[in-house]
């Protein structure tokens, strides 16, 4: 769940907010997970971006990979265009991996995502179609 008091303000990423892995009480099939730091670059929760990076209640890690990942964004959605060939969105990037996870839903299949990782140039390999 996420821990309102833990924001953190960073000047290109925005708000980053410590999320301590435990489900959220009342909502079925919620279960715990690992905990981490999640950000919205796009300055809000009900962005369609985010971002979740590694770290312990103390402070977020990984924070120079999240900020060239905004730096590239417009490169790597049109990238994941273009190996989709489908009208897909990005999502998440997932910086608590080595290498970093990204998946974009498929706007025209609800059940379609689309889901690879990053490279060290912040290019998308092993990019494959899969069902939710």
């Amino acid at each position: 769940m996420i821990v309102p008091r833990s924001e953190r303000l960073h000047p290109e990423l925005g708000s980053i907010f410590f999320d301590d892995g435990k489900a959220i009480p009342g909502v079925a099939g919620a279960k715990d997970g690992a905990p981490m730091w999640i950000c919205w670059p796009d300055g809000s929760a009900d962005s369609e971006l985010e971002f979740y990076l590694p770290g312990d209640a103390l402070g977020p890690q990984s924070l120079e990979r999240a900020v060239a990942a905004v730096q590239h964004r417009a490169r790597i959605e049109a990238e994941g265009r273009r190996l989709s060939g489908s009208n897909v969105s990005l999502a998440w990037i997932d910086f608590t991996t080595d290498p970093p996870r990204v998946a974009f839903p498929d706007n025209d299949h609800d059940y379609v995502i689309w889901k690879g990782w990053l490279d060290e140039n912040l290019a998308i390999r092993d990019f494959k179609e899969e069902t939710w």
